[in-house]
């Protein structure tokens, strides 16, 4: 799916980059500073949610927008995620990749 979010975001005209933990991915937002973040729940090392909180507690950080991009359709992850900083709150299976470029354009246009 990587791959797939990899090729059409970049043929959308957006940069794109991707880590498999959580670790990593903090490490990656705090060198690149990017634009947006997709950020699922369940990943490796960290949960996505503690990655959220950190995230949302560095001064570095905390401005960065976060869509969760999720399988976990629990309504009481969705409220910690909400509360937590994240713009939104998806469920792959009610996103398709031409429907979250979609809601990605919307948050951040392309360059």
């Amino acid at each position: 799916m990587v791959k797939l979010y990899a090729e059409i975001f970049t043929d959308e005209g957006y940069n794109f980059d991707s880590s498999v933990g959580g670790v990593g991915g903090l490490e990656k937002v705090k060198v690149g500073k990017p634009d947006l973040i997709i950020l699922d729940i369940m990943i490796p090392e960290m949960n996505g949610l503690d990655v959220l909180d950190k995230l949302k507690a560095d001064s570095a950080t905390k401005e960065i927008p976060v869509l969760i991009l999720t399988n976990l359709s629990s309504k009481e992850e969705e409220e910690r995620a909400l509360k937590a900083g994240a713009l939104k709150y998806l469920i792959k299976t009610q996103y398709e990749p031409e429907k979250l470029i979609q809601v990605v354009k919307q948050t951040v246009p392309p360059e």
